[in-house]
């Protein structure tokens, strides 16, 4: 773990099926089908991170992702449960990362995450909208599991 990571994610106290499906994947990261997804989560995020790290990476004058950004995401990526399906991740050109969910052009939800301790988040679920902003404290923010839920109405097997 990083040193940009939350202090829950340092301690091992889950008892849901989704902590121990991450803790699996934290000791074996590419034995098991749960480690494999979360491994490729990661080297996509490491990948955007890369391409996007320089100021003008978009030939656009888009500002970098910094350090801090990139490790407030990893942080994110990690209390995400690996038994969503996984996101698509991309840079911003104001320099966050972002995190998106489709089922469709009405059925989106997205996460942007800067350096700071907020995320914020949009979703489109048919002709209803939602959006804001969480501090990111000790978990993953609360609203972002229900709008995935609503994404997602039953939980789904692993996929990349």
């Amino acid at each position: 773990m990083s040193v940009g990571t939350w202090a829950f994610l340092r301690s091992d106290y889950s008892v849901s099926d989704d902590g121990r499906a991450l803790r699996e994947a934290l000791r074996s990261p590419s034995d098991t089908p749960v480690g494999a997804t979360f491994r490729r989560r990661l080297l996509d995020l490491e990948q955007v991170f890369e391409e996007a790290s320089s100021p003008d990476w978009d030939g656009y004058g888009a500002a970098p992702v910094s350090r801090p950004s990139f490790e407030r995401a990893k942080a994110f990526l990690e209390a995400l449960p690996v038994t969503w399906p996984s996101p698509e991740i991309s840079a911003d050109p104001d320099g966050e990362i972002t995190f998106e969910w489709s089922r469709g052009p009405h059925m989106v939800f997205a996460v942007s995450i800067g350096s700071g301790n907020l995320v914020s988040y949009a979703g489109l679920f048919g002709q209803n909208k939602t959006s804001g902003m969480e501090t990111l404290v000790d978990q993953l923010p609360k609203v972002v599991s229900h709008n995935l839920a609503r994404l997602f109405p039953r939980k789904v097997q692993v996929t990349s």
